[in-house]
Parts: C-alpha cells; structure tokens; sequence
C-alpha cells in the first residue's frame, strides 16, 4: 500500500508532515513506547508542522488516519 504522506523532522521540537497529494482532514495521534496516547490533532491541509516540544525523549509511534478513505499508518520516531 503506498503511503500518502512525507514524514520529515526539521527540529528536535517540530515534525513536518507533508501530504503532496491531498488536502483532507486527518486525525494524528502520537504513542509512547508503552502504548499511552501523548498527543492527537485533527489536521487539515497538505503541509503540518506537529510540535513535539512537550514530549520527553525517547520511542514513539506516530499514527495518521486518513478521515476520507480510512486509510490507517504507523511510523516510528525517536524524540532526542
């Protein structure tokens, strides 16, 4: 399945996430290693800047879901 979106950290503090192809509204959530929910947004538009600065360092999963098409992906990221 091809993913839809960029995932690029610019900062320590700021994730840059770029959807190239779409505008609609996604829903960002962010796990810590242990599977407790840190941060969720409801995003709309093709470029988002998601602040991490309140997160402590270590291993999360960020997960996207694609509010029109219910697609649904994981990626992993280390805070430093």
């Amino acid at each position: 399945k091809k993913e839809n979106f960029n995932l690029s950290t610019i900062t320590n503090n700021n994730i840059i996430i770029n959807f190239p192809e779409d505008e609609k509204e996604h829903e960002i959530y962010i796990y810590d290693q242990f599977g407790f929910l840190q941060l969720h947004k409801n995003i709309k538009g093709s470029i988002y800047a998601l602040d991490v600065t309140t997160l402590n360092s270590g291993i999360y999963f960020l997960k996207i879901n694609d509010n029109l098409n219910g697609q649904l992906t994981i990626k992993k990221f280390i805070k430093m």
